[in-house]
């Protein structure tokens, strides 16, 4: 079995045990590198990077970009890392494509923007003053501007779904990897997106351009590259966030990226995602 990039299992080192590696070679250069000094700098408990590292728990691009930065790894462990990831396994390192009536809740910017505003320094030092369930919802939806019926029924639901998690007075992100899958029809994802429009559109109108940034390209291509495109734009997507979330976590902002054809295709049949 190979991946995309044409690597078979064989040929990839387990990414489990490349972490193993990393940590054993930092160890022996300074013994004062322990996995509870490596979590600190992951923003993790020792007990779940323990868990990554005797496979309970899967090692998805979250973990591995977290543990990338906190141990400032050059460019070659990180490759061999990524590639790791991207070859295929007996075991899945995903969560679930989620379905249709979950999707329905989920799919447009809100789940995505509590995930990232529990990180931040805002819900710290709020939850610190709030340490109910109840209180911590009145505040975030101001935070949000978000109705508090609205916010306690997607909490529920994301709970639901695995995640998040309430854990000692905090919501905090599980991580679990799910998906509403990629090029998968869905009237509710196609919701989603009108919704992250609109929000756009909002923000074009109410946020200074010094706080913001929307532009555009136009270019001729051949259709058969789709694929290649998207692949493209993914990556894009995963690195700018790694790069932009070293820095401390204040505030949440969102990048959406639109790519779609002008002219029209020759093929009617295609069905709209």
């Amino acid at each position: 079995m190979t991946s995309p990039d044409g690597l078979s299992i064989k040929d990839v080192m387990s990414p489990h045990l490349i972490l193993k590696r990393i940590i054993k070679e930092k160890q022996a250069h300074n013994p004062r590198v322990s996995l509870r000094r490596i979590a600190a700098r992951m923003g993790i408990s020792s007990g779940r990077l323990s868990e990554i590292l005797s496979e309970k728990r899967p090692l998805t691009a979250y973990y591995a970009d977290k543990f990338c930065a906190a141990l400032n790894l050059p460019e070659s462990d990180i490759s061999a890392l990524k590639r790791s990831l991207a070859a295929p396994t007996d075991k899945q390192t995903f969560g679930p494509v989620l379905e249709e009536h979950v999707v329905e809740k989920l799919a447009d910017w809100k789940p995505y923007a509590l995930l990232s505003f529990f990180q931040t320094t805002i819900y710290a030092s709020l939850r610190h003053q709030n340490d109910t369930r109840e209180s911590q919802i009145q505040e975030i939806s101001k935070r949000l501007n978000l109705p508090t019926q609205e916010l306690t029924v997607l909490l529920d639901a994301m709970t639901q779904t695995g995640l998040i998690e309430w854990d000692n007075s905090a919501w905090r992100p599980t991580h679990n990897e799910a998906t509403t899958g990629y090029d998968i029809p869905s009237h509710a994802r196609m919701q989603g997106l009108i919704a992250d429009l609109h929000l756009a559109q909002e923000k074009i109108k109410n946020i200074s351009v010094h706080e913001r940034d929307f532009s555009s390209m136009t270019l001729t291509m051949d259709p058969k590259d789709i694929h290649k495109a998207k692949k493209l734009i993914r990556d894009f997507r995963r690195n700018f966030v790694r790069v932009m979330e070293k820095g401390s976590k204040k505030s949440v902002h969102q990048i959406s990226i639109q790519f779609f054809p002008i002219v029209s295709s020759d093929d009617p049949s295609k069905e709209s995602l």
